[in-house]
């Protein structure tokens, strides 16, 4: 397979690129700046390919995605160069570009504090919810951010894609030791291995599980 994915120079992203590599599936990354890539390990059977560009230009979208089966997106949580508007950018040019290319499959990661109508919170997981919600409502950048996931999140959701978000708490910079725990409903835990995170991406992206869901995710 060969997987395009949006944010491959970001550590979550390079994670993911550097697990289809090993795998022998193929990697095109879109990054502004090539030299930033972080270097792959050898080994795998897989060819990695950097595109340059921007993910706010549709025509860097377009030629990033061409002859790929998969879209992962690993974008970063900061954006103040587009305004907080770079997830929203991303869902809305590849939910046009996508079907015209003949791709299905999304995975995209958003953040632990974007709910949605599906969530099933136990009491703890209200109790946390909540105070995410306070600290966003106090802080304008975390807010924009929010407003931006949740944006892309009804793109998705009203488009034909076979979309799956995975939501993240904590992102720990430690390696692998297991499968990450996924759950649909409610979370579980408070934080989650960056390598286990770019692992799941991938799988999900390969396997089709949780299809039209926002996941969250933990390391266990």
């Amino acid at each position: 397979m060969t997987f395009a994915v949006l944010g491959a120079s970001g550590r979550t992203g390079a994670m993911a690129v550097s697990y289809c590599l090993r795998l022998g599936h193929n990697a095109r990354g879109l990054v502004r700046n090539p030299a930033r890539m972080p270097q792959m390990p050898e080994g795998g059977a897989g060819v990695f390919e950097a595109v340059r560009g921007d993910v706010t230009e549709r025509e860097a979208v377009r030629n990033l995605i061409s002859g790929a089966d998969a879209v992962i997106s690993a974008l970063g949580p900061t954006e103040l160069r587009t305004g907080f508007k770079v997830h929203s950018s991303a869902a809305r040019h590849l939910s046009e570009l996508m079907p015209e290319a003949g791709i299905s499959r999304y995975v995209a990661v958003s953040g632990a504090s974007l709910s949605v109508p599906t969530d099933k919170f136990s009491i703890r997981g209200k109790f946390f919810s909540g105070a995410a919600y306070l600290l966003t409502k106090t802080n304008r950048s975390l807010k924009n951010l929010l407003d931006d996931k949740r944006a892309e999140y009804e793109i998705l959701c009203e488009s034909g894609l076979d979309w799956t978000v995975v939501r993240p708490p904590w992102i720990t910079p430690e390696p692998y030791r297991r499968d990450a725990n996924i759950t649909p409903f409610k979370p579980g835990g408070i934080k989650v291995r960056v390598a286990e995170l770019g692992k799941a991406l991938v799988d999900l992206a390969v396997d089709g599980r949780f299809n039209k869901q926002a996941v969250f995710i933990n390391s266990v």
